[in-house]
């Protein structure tokens, strides 16, 4: 993994395998009504390359996406893609249907628009800590925070010391990730790539 990027948005699913999650990802209420409809298809034990990931276009793109699993973190699943918001609404679909606790992060290396850490445990309860640009920079949390949280951080003034790339790899640590090793000892992978628009 490296950092040479802008812009990055992945998610971490904990407490379900890679056969699990694939399972749900293939069902058909999910996306592989599209590869039956010719509209998608599916790249199984697909290389993780990440940097395709790197500096997503903003608007309208059809979807790829790569989740992937690693001997140094079992139990655990990865998934990156192509959307800018991290494809928000299909990973809390996966979430809600796994049971399982979820992680989503946004990173950014230089002054991008975007920084973002959430939670979400088995019970769908939500921790958001962001800081987001539209005309200037504001800070946003809500829920209650995790005990691993700096909550010196949210005091500093300045908005990008409330939250960043840094913290946000601190706190991955603190739930036992490395973000450096996110994609090193895969062990599955698989990539979904959508064609065409429409059902």
């Amino acid at each position: 993994m490296t950092d040479n990027f802008s812009f990055f948005t992945f998610s971490v699913f904990f407490g379900c395998t890679f056969e699990e999650f694939s399972d749900v990802v293939l069902k058909d209420d999910f996306w592989n009504g599209l590869v039956k409809n010719g509209k998608a298809y599916i790249i199984p034990h697909d290389d993780v390359c990440l940097d395709r990931y790197f500096d997503p276009e903003i608007g309208a793109t059809l979807e790829q996406f790569t989740w992937w699993s690693s001997e140094l973190y079992p139990n655990i699943v990865f998934l990156s893609s192509n959307q800018c918001d991290g494809l928000d609404t299909g990973c809390y679909s996966l979430q809600e249907t796994l049971g399982c606790s979820y992680i989503k992060c946004a990173v950014a290396t230089k002054n991008d628009s975007k920084m973002a850490f959430l939670y979400v445990n088995s019970d769908g309860k939500e921790r958001v800590v962001m800081a987001l640009k539209e005309d200037r920079w504001t800070f946003f949390q809500q829920g209650e925070p995790l005990p691993f949280e700096n909550l010196d951080y949210y005091n500093n003034r300045r908005i990008k010391d409330k939250i960043n790339f840094e913290i946000i790899k601190e706190y991955l640590l603190k739930l036992g990730i490395d973000f450096y090793k996110m994609d090193s000892s895969v062990n599955n992978s698989t990539t979904f790539v959508r064609t065409a628009w429409g059902r």
